[in-house]
Formats: structure tokens, C-alpha cells, sequence
């Protein structure tokens, strides 16, 4: 089986089979689509695919998310991811 270059066949999510792209490029891509799209309602969804990113991909995707939708910070999601990444973020 061919992967797409940057796909790692070994990092699979055990709920799905979800390759996380090892390329940053694709990480930063991945990460600025779910800063755009997440809500206060579909935080928890995004946190799912986020956990599986490097902690700079994460942090980078949260803080778009909040800076669109101030509604998110509000969340007890966001206040969690808040409190495990609070040297990255403040």
C-alpha cells in the first residue's frame, strides 16, 4: 500500500485508521482548517483530532479557534487545554 509522502502508516488513531501527516507543512495546514471551523459546540470533536498533533499544533489551532469565537474560551474544553498547555499559552 502507497501512503501520500509526509503520512506515517504507524501513528493510527485506535478508534480509526487516521494517519497523522508527519510533514509540517500538512500539520499546519490541518491545524489552521480546525482553528477555522471550531465552535463552542464542536470543540471536543477537534480536541480529538488535535491530540494527535505535535503541542505547537495544538497551541497554534486553539488560539485561532479563540480568537474567532470568544465563546470557546468559555468551554470547560478549552479551560482544560488551557490549564495542560499554560506555558505555551499565556
Amino acid at each position: 500500500m502507497r501512503f501520500p509522502v509526509g503520512w506515517s502508516p504507524t501513528r493510527q488513531s485506535p478508534i480509526r485508521k487516521y494517519w497523522v501527516p508527519t510533514e509540517p507543512s500538512a500539520q499546519i495546514a490541518i491545524s489552521t482548517a480546525l482553528g477555522r471551523v471550531m465552535t463552542d459546540s464542536s470543540i471536543a470533536r477537534g480536541l480529538k483530532c488535535l491530540d494527535r498533533m505535535p503541542a505547537k499544533m495544538r497551541v497554534m489551532a486553539m488560539r485561532d479557534a479563540a480568537a474567532r469565537d470568544r465563546a470557546i474560551t468559555h468551554t470547560p474544553e478549552f479551560i482544560r487545554f488551557g490549564i495542560e498547555h499554560q506555558e505555551v499559552v499565556q
